[in-house]
């Protein structure tokens, strides 16, 4: 749109000099929210996996066992796995937290 001071019978229409400054600082707000909201995903992503990792350990057994096959390998689930599972639910777990804070505060 075109500026109308000054031009005799123009409508009574605002100028919009200098609107780009404003238009780019808005879609840079839309970028920054857009990072935000991938982050949130993100944490729930993370969080969704460490609870999987702590809740399911025999689906994960199953998708681990049925991979192995598909490779020819055998598989036999000892305590070694299990508190490997354990130990990186809770890592993903703590980790998605930490995300989700940050993700959150930085908003």
């Amino acid at each position: 749109m075109r500026a109308t001071r000054g031009h005799p019978g123009a409508s009574p229409s605002p100028c919009l000099v200098g609107s780009g400054a404003s238009a780019h600082h808005g879609a840079a707000g839309t970028e920054q929210e857009a990072a935000g909201n991938g982050a949130i995903v993100a944490a729930l992503a993370l969080i969704g996996l460490g609870l999987l990792n702590l809740l399911a350990p025999n689906l994960l057994w199953s998708l681990t066992k049925f991979g192995n096959e598909w490779e020819g390998r055998q598989s036999e689930r000892t305590g070694l796995w299990d508190a490997r599972r354990v130990l990186g639910g809770v890592g993903l777990l703590v980790l998605g937290v930490v995300v989700l804070v940050w993700a959150v505060s930085s908003a």
